[in-house]
């Protein structure tokens, strides 16, 4: 499976386990590579994948809906639960704005 295929299984997994009224999903996944070198050529190189995902909730409250967000920087199934969890959670306390339709 390409990359691009993994990052939206992850954010399609995670609107399908959100109880919310609406729920916004942002996954990126950033590659960094470096190579060292010294007189005699190549001493070290490395890549390394920084992912992250974003997790925006609205949850209806109070006549009205509430808003919250959470991030992780994990790919992998409990730790983008680990950011839809708290989203849910602090939605469940947040202000309730007027201009929110």
């Amino acid at each position: 499976m390409d990359e691009s295929k993994a990052l939206l299984e992850v954010a399609q997994r995670l609107i399908e386990a959100s109880p919310a009224a609406e729920t916004e999903v942002i996954v990126e996944s950033q590659r960094e590579r470096f190579a060292r070198f010294a007189g005699s050529g190549p001493t070290q190189s490395a890549d390394r994948i920084l992912p992250q995902v974003m997790v925006r909730v609205r949850v209806e409250r109070g006549g009205g809906l509430a808003e919250a967000q959470a991030t992780c920087d994990s790919l992998d199934p409990p730790g983008t639960q680990a950011a839809l969890e708290p989203a849910l959670a602090l939605a469940g306390h947040a202000p309730i704005p007027k201009d929110l339709v």
